[in-house]
Parts: structure tokens; sequence; C-alpha cells
């Protein structure tokens, strides 16, 4: 699981997954409709693009419960 610093800065938008994603909160597999994050860490050097995908009632619940914003 990321840590929150990646999920309170990251940007959320549902998606259509055609292959099969591991969701990064519960580990099940996921497929069809989900939330995906994507976060661009820059510097010095190249620009990094991290995504991690979440089943969107993990994603809903993680956010209910307070933990992101």
């Amino acid at each position: 699981m990321m840590d929150e610093w990646y999920y309170k800065r990251a940007e959320w938008k549902e998606a259509f997954a055609l292959i099969p994603r591991r969701c990064d909160l519960s580990g099940r597999w996921i497929w069809g409709r989900h939330v995906r994050g994507t976060r661009f860490i820059t510097g010095p050097g190249d620009t990094i693009e991290i995504s991690i995908w979440n089943h969107r009632h993990e994603h809903t619940i993680y956010r209910l419960k307070g933990k992101l914003k």
C-alpha cells in the first residue's frame, strides 16, 4: 500500500481497466470500472509518473473513513 502522501496529492479519476489490475487497498484483482490515482514527481532529471488503481468501493470506504480528503 502506498503512503498517505501519495493518496493526498494524487489526482483521482474513474477509469476503465482493459486488463486486470491489483487493488492497492485490498490486494484483490479488479476489472472494469475502478478509480485511478496519478501523481507526477518532478525534480532534477526526468519526470516520473506513478499510477495506482483502487476498487471503487474500497476507495469510497477509504474516503468515508476520513483518510483521504
